[in-house]
This record gives structure tokens, C-alpha cells and sequence, in this order.
């Protein structure tokens, strides 16, 4: 995914506690995720070259925020948006195959 919905508040209340280093490694950490469109491998030291931030800052945020399972950090809002994206997407695409719109020979009968 490369947008997402960021929702102001939500983020503004989760992390007003944080430091500046910690909001901004979380921040990156979102990104990767949705650019990644799903979990993140529990690789910390590749993870904390990727978004440019130390492996103690990346450890607290990951453990604060993300659930490790199976090898990855999973964000579940993120999981929630990404679903959501997928699903979306597998609509239009089947509709696209469909034709949106009905071609005009059968438009013309159903008049």
C-alpha cells in the first residue's frame, strides 16, 4: 500500500507519551508495514537500519506496540487496513473483468 488512512487523534492519544525518537521510529515502523502490506520479519538489526534508528529505541516501540508471532511483528490496526485495502481492491478488480459499465447492445435491450 502506498497510502493509508491516518487517523490524527487515534495516533495523537497512543502516543503522546513518547519521545521524539520513539514517536518517529514508530511512525517509520507504520510505513514499512503498510509498504510491506503486512507483518514485519523480527529481524532487528535489518528492521533498524530500514527505518534509520537505533535497536533499543526499535525494541521498546515494537514491544509497546506490535505483537511478535511467528517470526513477525504484527500491528493489529495495520492488519485492519490492510484487509480492508485487499478486500477493496479484489472488488474493483473483479468488476474491472466484469465491465463496470454494460456494453451498450445490452444496455440498448434492457430499455
Amino acid at each position: 500500500m502506498h497510502h493509508y488512512p491516518f487517523h490524527v487523534g487515534d495516533y495523537t492519544l497512543a502516543t503522546l507519551h513518547l519521545e521524539y525518537r520513539h514517536d518517529l521510529c514508530y511512525r517509520r515502523l507504520l510505513d514499512a508495514y503498510y509498504l510491506d502490506n503486512g507483518p514485519l520479519a523480527d529481524a532487528k538489526q535489518t528492521l533498524s537500519r530500514r527505518i534509520r534508528t537505533d535497536e533499543q529505541t526499535l525494541v521498546e516501540v515494537l514491544q509497546e506496540f506490535f505483537v511478535l508471532r511467528d517470526g513477525y511483528w504484527h500491528h493489529s490496526r495495520c492488519d485492519i487496513e490492510i484487509a480492508r485495502f485487499k478486500s477493496k481492491s479484489e472488488k474493483a478488480k473483479i468488476a474491472g473483468l466484469q465491465g463496470a459499465r454494460p456494453k451498450k447492445s445490452e444496455a440498448r435491450a434492457g430499455v
